[in-house]
C-alpha cells in the first residue's frame, strides 16, 4: 500500500478513535480508564510501540492497513498518522534504509522489515568493512566478534543502536527480525548486552595483528583500520604507528600505500607527522633492502610517485595552495626522494642524471634547506653532550628508545642523497659549496650517533637497529 494510502486510514483510526479489544488498548494492554495514570510506564512502553510502527510503515504497507491498525488506541493511532506523513515526504528521496521482503513469519504472514531512519538521525551510507576468509580459523573468529561487536554498532544510526542495545527491545527483535542495510549488505538487528558480550576492543585487535603477521594476512588490515576508525573517529596514534611498523617490518608497503588512499576510511593521513615519519621509513627500507637491488628500488621509486600525489591530495595536505610546514616541503620528504633517484643513477644509470630527476630535486631540497632546518637538525643531534648522560639532566641528544632512531633515519637520507647528488653532477649541483658543507657536517654528527646507537646492542627489529643496517648501505 502506497503511503499516502496509510496516511488516510490513519486518519480515519484518528477520527473514529482506534479500534479496541475488550476496553483495551492492545499496543499497551492496559485498560483506557488505567491510561492517564500509567505514567513512567507507558513512557518506557512507548518506544516498543515505536517499533511496531516502524514496522507498519516499513515492512507491512503490502497488507490491508485495517487489520493492522486494529491493534491500536486513538493516541497510538494519531501517532502513526503523524509517522506516515513523515514517511510520505521521505518517499520522494532515495532511502539508505529500505523495506524488503524475506521469508520472516510473523502473524501467519512472511514479513520482512528494514528499520528506517527519521529525517533527523545521522545517516552513514558507507559500506561496512568485510574481511576475507583466512587459512586460520583463529583468526577469522577474532575478525568476527571485531566485525560484529565493535564495528557493527559503529556503523549503524542511533536509533537502530537503541534497539540493539536496549534490554526492552530483546524479545521484540526475535519475535520480529529487523534489518539495516549499509551500502549493499543488509544486516540483521541482533540484541548485545552491553555488560557481558561486548569483547575488550584493544586485546582482540593487538590479537588480531598478531594473528595476522603469523599468517601473512596482511589483506586484512586496510579493513581493520576502516573499521576502527568507524568505531573511534579519535585516531589511535600509538595503534596506528604500531601498525605502520609491522607493515614496515614484513616489506608490506603496498599495503600501506593502499590504506593511504582510502584515508577518509582509515583515518590514516599524511597530515600527522608520526604518520608521515613511519611512512617515510617504510618506503626508504623496502628500497634498500638485498643492498638496492635494481627490481626492488624500480619499484620503490612508482610507490615514491605516490606517495607524492597523495601529498598533492587534500586529504594528506593543503591542495593546490602551500601552507605552513607543508610536507611537500619538509626537508625530509625531498630529502628520500633525493636519495631514492641519487642512488638509481648511481648504481643503475652509470652515475649519469639521465632523466634529470637528480637535479630537480637537489634545487628543490637546497631551496627549501634554510638556516632554520640546519639549526633545528643540530638540536636533535647535539654531539656535545654523552648519549648516556645523567638522567636528571637529560641532554639534547640523550636517545630514547624510538624518536632519536627516527630522527637518524630522515637525517641519513639528507646526507645520503646530497652527498651523492654531488658526485652525480659535479660542477652541475646546484649551490654546491653549501651542499658540502652539509655533506660533511651531516656525516659528521650521524657518525657519531651512530656509534651510540650500536654501543646500545639494539634488538633486531628496534627502530635502532633499522638505522644502523640503513646507515651501513649508503652507496660511499
Amino acid at each position: 500500500m502506497a503511503a499516502r494510502e496509510l496516511t488516510l486510514s490513519c486518519v480515519w483510526l484518528t477520527v473514529q478513535g482506534g479500534p479496541l479489544v475488550d476496553g483495551r488498548c492492545c499496543c499497551f494492554g492496559l485498560p483506557l480508564s488505567a491510561k492517564s495514570s500509567v505514567g513512567q510506564s507507558r513512557r518506557r512502553k512507548l518506544a516498543t510501540c515505536d517499533l511496531r510502527l516502524y514496522q507498519i510503515i516499513e515492512g507491512y504497507s503490502q497488507f490491508k492497513t485495517h487489520s493492522i491498525m486494529s491493534d491500536f488506541c486513538r493516541t497510538c493511532a494519531l501517532r502513526t498518522q503523524r509517522s506516515a506523513v513523515s514517511a510520505l515526504r521521505r518517499n520522494t528521496q532515495t532511502r539508505s534504509f529500505t523495506a524488503s521482503t524475506s521469508a520472516q513469519k510473523n502473524n501467519g504472514m512472511h514479513l520482512r522489515h528494514t528499520i528506517a531512519p527519521s529525517p533527523t538521525d545521522n545517516i552513514s551510507t558507507a559500506a561496512l568493512p568485510t574481511f576475507a576468509e583466512t587459512s586460520s580459523p583463529e583468526l577469522d573468529d577474532v575478525l568476527l566478534q571485531l566485525r560484529t561487536k565493535h564495528f557493527i554498532p559503529a556503523y549503524l544510526n542511533k536509533r537502530q543502536r537503541h534497539l540493539i542495545f536496549g534490554d526492552k527491545f530483546k524479545q521484540e527483535l526475535e519475535n520480529n527480525p529487523a534489518y539495516a542495510t549499509l551500502g549493499e549488505e543488509e544486516i540483521p538487528l541482533k540484541h548485545i548486552d552491553r555488560r557481558s558480550e561486548i569483547p575488550a576492543r584493544k586485546p582482540l585487535v593487538l590479537q588480531a595483528l598478531r594473528l595476522i603477521e603469523e599468517n601473512d594476512e596482511w589483506r586484512q588490515l586496510p579493513s581493520l583500520l576502516e573499521g576502527l576508525h568507524k568505531a573511534r573517529p579519535t585516531p589511535d596514534l600509538v595503534l596506528q604507528e604500531r601498525i605502520l611498523r609491522k607493515l614496515q617490518l614484513n616489506d608490506q608497503f603496498p599495503v600501506i600505500l593502499r590504506s593511504l588512499r582510502r584515508s577518509n576510511a582509515t583515518g590514516l593521513t599524511l597530515k600527522n607527522d608520526a604518520v608521515l615519519n613511519q611512512v617515510l621509513n617504510a618506503l626508504r627500507e623496502t628500497a634498500s633492502l638485498e643492498n638496492w637491488e635494481q627490481t626492488r628500488l624500480e619499484r620503490s621509486l612508482k610507490h615514491a610517485s605516490e606517495l607524492a600525489e597523495l601529498l598533492e591530495s587534500t586529504d594528506h595536505g593543503s591542495g593546490r595552495k602551500l601552507s605552513p610546514n607543508d610536507a611537500r616541503t619538509r626537508p625530509a620528504v625531498i630529502g628520500l626522494f633525493l636519495e631514492l633517484h641519487a642512488v638509481y643513477a648511481s648504481q643503475y644509470q652509470g652515475g649519469k642524471d639521465v632523466d634529470g630527476k637528480v637535479k630537480a630535486y637537489a634545487t628543490r631540497f637546497m631551496a627549501t634547506f634554510n638556516e632554520s632546518n640546519q639549526v633545528c637538525f643540530f638540536l636533535c643531534l647535539n654531539i656535545n653532550a654523552h648519549p648516556f648522560s645523567n638522567k636528571s639532566q637529560p641532554a639534547e641528544t640523550d636517545l630514547p628508545e624510538v624518536g632519536a632512531p627516527i630522527e637518524f633515519l630522515s637525517k641519513m637520507s639528507i646526507y645520503h642523497g646530497l652527498s651523492l647528488a654531488s658526485k652525480i653532477l659535479g660542477g652541475g649541483m646546484p649551490d654546491a659549496p653549501r651542499a658540502n658543507q652539509i655533506v660533511q657536517q651531516y656525516e659528521q654528527r650521524l657518525s657519531t650517533l651512530a656509534a651510540a646507537l650500536s654501543a646500545r646492542n639494539p634488538e633486531p627489529h628496534s627502530f635502532a637497529a633499522s638505522s644502523l643496517r640503513a646507515w651501513d648501505a649508503c652507496v660511499r
